[in-house]
């Protein structure tokens, strides 16, 4: 099992994410939150069951989807970097 990191930017889009949905529904937020970092871990476990994301960023970036959500990671030696976490109806180019 890899190691896992999360940058700053997917800090930050956790903390927005479980801030919008709490202002209709605190447990759902939760709940999201929950679901996200249990798949953190699964991608840390096999790293390579996202699909390679080339058109994104600098080219390394994998994604995998978790409900309505994309993580987009790096794998970086013995860590996999978790660098952004977004809503799959954003335009995704734009972040990056």
């Amino acid at each position: 099992m890899a190691r896992l990191r999360l940058s700053l930017e997917s800090r930050s889009d956790l903390k927005s994410i479980s801030a919008y949905i709490s202002r209709d529904n605190p447990s759902a937020a939760k709940k999201v939150a929950r679901d996200l970092r249990e798949t953190f871990c699964i991608i840390a476990t096999h790293p390579l069951m996202g699909e390679a994301a080339p058109q994104i960023g600098d080219g390394t970036l994998r994604v995998f989807s978790c409900g309505s959500y994309l993580i987009y990671y790096r794998i970086d030696g013995q860590f996999v970097v978790i660098v952004r976490v977004v809503h799959g109806a954003r335009e995704q180019g734009r972040l990056f």
